[in-house]
């Protein structure tokens, strides 16, 4: 007979006693073996798993994986296409005032070359009816001019000045005018 008090055993046995593992893992036999007792006994559910065959398997979860891709894909491309259009039409924002300060700055130098041609043309009585037309057409470029620049620069005194001056101009040289005639440039 063995002894089943712990103080009765001798100091190797209860070192042997210590080796000994405190748990050990069931084989993967035994786990098999008790759910298919349990099963057998109706004490436990057969195993269900997803029906590749079933009306709702792997088709649904096929469809579903399928449109959360498309999803996906259409946020995407909205994203992207929606950053690159922002870039083309600050492109083509950047391009057309590149363009239209560049035509500015030739139809002025263009302007400024024709009024000096106007200046070096000799005054003979023959072209003073020329040279007087093309006097009036160099002031109302430069009237037209002066207006367009209120409005592209309200603030700006100097365009101001330039405005009074030829309005001055223009009223001294009405003839017979009873009433000053008034021009209001409108913002």
């Amino acid at each position: 007979m063995l002894p089943t008090d712990p103080d009765q055993l001798s100091p190797a046995e209860l070192e042997a006693l210590d080796d000994l593992p405190r748990e050990r893992e069931p084989s993967r036999l035994l786990e098999q073996r008790t759910l298919g007792a349990l099963r057998s006994e109706g004490l436990l559910r057969p195993a269900r798993g997803i029906n590749p065959h079933g009306p709702f398997g792997w088709a649904a979860a096929g469809i579903a994986a399928a449109l959360a891709l498309f999803a996906s894909g259409v946020v995407v491309g909205q994203w992207v296409g929606a950053r690159t259009t922002v870039q083309a039409i600050v492109a083509v924002e950047e391009s057309n005032a590149r363009e239209v300060a560049a035509l500015v700055q030739q139809t002025g130098t263009q302007y400024a070359a024709a009024l000096a041609a106007l200046t070096q043309v000799p005054s003979s009585a023959s072209d003073s009816s020329w040279v007087a037309q093309g006097r009036e057409v160099a002031l109302t470029a430069l009237y037209t001019v002066a207006d367009q620049m209120v409005q592209v620069a309200p603030n700006d005194p100097l365009v101001a000045r330039i405005l009074q001056a030829l309005e001055g101009n223009e009223s001294s040289s009405e003839e017979g005018s009873a009433t000053p005639v008034r021009q209001v440039v409108w913002f």
